[in-house]
């Protein structure tokens, strides 16, 4: 009976030390005892006690989210403010990979997203050609509409402080059918303001390129999946398409090469192999690998049919003269104030050729038509004669020899004459 008293008083004596040590630490009455983050208000029941989410380790205390302060210099403006906020961009150098050939034909891509990727197909498919150097000057989200957002008129002037462009790709409006502000107030797409104010900034950024000597290719937008998209880009393509061909630039027209058989939309059609693949992305506006390949295509063949037959410079870089008349490239070094220094553009820091010190040579042939508006004018297209009728034309033996690889007309008595002739009865 001794025994088991005493066993129960050292049992007692251990529980309440364990409360009074509850009591320390917890600072909240006898309640603490029972668990860490449990806490009772003076003259609240225990039942009626909040519990509290802790951690159940040294120093028992409460794990609760504490909002940090942001760190010295780096603050956040509002979400609204950010989405007004003009991104950074103008500043920006051209993106690309530059050769160090100093005379390699220089393609520069404006536009969105969609020419950030014909831009990684054009690289990708010129990147072995140490000839070429392509580089891009895009904006996510940008358009010729929202020029608080992206201002590109600004952008055209950044890339050209940059040095010459030979070429320049533009493709650009997906995101521009919404309303367009000017200072004479806010107007829907497609109405008279909204026309006049849009062909206005695209006259603005193809002239600053072509008063440098560059030539430029617009790509026009692909039909749409949606067709509140396709009606809006038709005629965004509609409008452009008209101030390109008036400012005697290029049009590349791919609508067609990316609707089905009847003129609708498809993801999918025929790739560069003729095979039928994807060729467009889920959202029904950008391309899938294969569509870029497509799409590259397009604007390479233009490309290239024009560089064949583009002027030269005495350094050996070939250039598209659109819109003015064709003719191998040579120097006005007669006046003793030329040479080849000045075709490269010596005289000017943009590096772009020095027109006025260059003179075209005359090709003797002379033909009626001029090229079709927008088409650029070849190396050998004619000027149209004097006292000729329309389609008439006069072509020299060297032009038909040389530049058409056509032989000559044999004339009588000419070692070339194979006539029969009926009175001698011989060949």
């Amino acid at each position: 009976m001794g025994i088991s008293t005493k066993y129960f008083r050292r049992r007692l004596a251990g529980i309440a030390a364990i409360l009074i040590g509850a009591i320390i630490i917890g600072g909240s009455g006898p309640a603490a005892a029972l668990g860490p983050g449990l806490t009772v208000k003076p003259g609240v029941a225990a039942s009626e006690a909040t519990v509290k989410q802790a951690q159940f380790f040294w120093p028992f205390r409460d794990q609760r989210r504490v909002r940090r302060a942001p760190k010295r210099g780096r603050t956040r403006a509002p979400a609204r403010e950010r989405a007004k906020a003009v991104p950074r961009g103008e500043e920006k150098k051209l993106a690309g990979v530059k050769t160090e050939n100093p005379n390699a034909t220089r393609i520069v891509v404006f536009g969105d997203s969609v020419a950030k990727d014909l831009w990684q197909g054009i690289a990708k498919s010129l990147g072995e050609d140490a000839s070429f150097e392509v580089l891009r000057k895009t904006k996510a989200s940008s358009g010729m509409v929202r020029d608080d957002f992206y201002d590109w008129q600004k952008a055209v002037a950044a890339a050209q402080s940059e040095g010459r462009i030979d070429i320049a790709v533009w493709m650009i409006g997906i995101n521009d059918l919404q309303k367009l502000r000017t200072g004479g107030g806010r107007f829907d797409p497609h109405t008279p303001e909204w026309n006049k104010a849009y062909t206005s900034r695209i006259d603005g950024a193809v002239k600053a390129l072509l008063e440098k000597g560059t030539a430029v290719y617009w790509v026009g937008l692909p039909i749409a999946r949606s067709p509140k998209l396709t009606r809006g880009y038709a005629q965004i393509n509609t409008l452009v398409r008209e101030r390109i061909d008036l400012m005697g630039a290029r049009y590349v027209d791919i609508w067609d090469g990316f609707a089905d058989e009847n003129g609708a939309y498809s993801a999918y059609g025929p790739d560069i192999a003729g095979d039928r693949r994807k060729l467009r992305k889920g959202n029904g506006i950008h391309f899938s690998t294969r569509g870029i390949e497509k799409l590259v295509l397009f604007v390479e063949q233009a490309i290239r049919a024009d560089l064949d037959g583009a002027g030269t410079t005495l350094d050996g870089r070939r250039v598209i003269r659109q819109g003015a008349q064709g003719g191998l490239v040579v120097s006005s070094g007669a006046s003793g104030t030329g040479g080849a220094d000045e075709l490269a553009g010596a005289g000017d820091p943009s590096g772009n050729v020095q027109v006025s010190a260059v003179q075209p040579i005359k090709l003797p042939r002379i033909a009626a038509p001029a090229a079709a508006p927008g088409q650029p004018m070849m190396l050998n297209t004619p000027a149209t004669a004097t006292g000729k009728t329309d389609g008439e034309e006069v072509v020299s033996p060297l032009f038909t020899v040389l530049m058409r690889g056509e032989a000559l007309a044999p004339k009588p008595g000419r070692a070339d004459d194979f006539a029969w002739d009926e009175n001698s009865g011989q060949r």
